[in-house]
């Protein structure tokens, strides 16, 4: 993200932006809609059970995952179904600045497509 510039606190130039809300923040003021990618609440989260109770504050809430748990199916309104990283093409930058591609080494099960496809 940072080397795309994809940083919540920065603009598209690089100068600092409006600040966001913490997660902490962000549980007590509920966006109308949200968009969680690769990401499973229930198991994912320190505070799992407060999460769930304000995503039910959310009119949309739009969870691209590679796992759908039965409780994804009561909270999430719309579901993409991602290709898990084995499953996948990409390239990544890793701590020390190195580049690394990788393909897949299995094919992705159904609809699922690779991220940056479904973006």
């Amino acid at each position: 993200a940072w080397l795309a510039g994809c940083l919540p606190f920065k603009d598209p130039k690089g100068r600092v932006a409006s600040k966001g809300l913490s997660y902490p923040e962000m549980l007590e003021n509920m966006p109308r809609a949200m968009f969680l990618m690769n990401l499973e609440p229930e198991f994912d989260l320190a505070d799992s059970s407060k999460a769930l109770k304000a995503f039910a504050k959310v009119q949309q809430l739009i969870c691209m995952t590679s796992f759908v748990s039965p409780m994804m199916r009561e909270y999430a309104t719309v579901l993409l179904p991602m290709a898990a990283y084995t499953e996948s093409e990409g390239t990544l930058v890793n701590l020390m600045g190195d580049w690394q591609s990788y393909r897949p080494v299995v094919k992705s099960p159904g609809q699922a497509k690779s991220a940056w496809k479904i973006l």
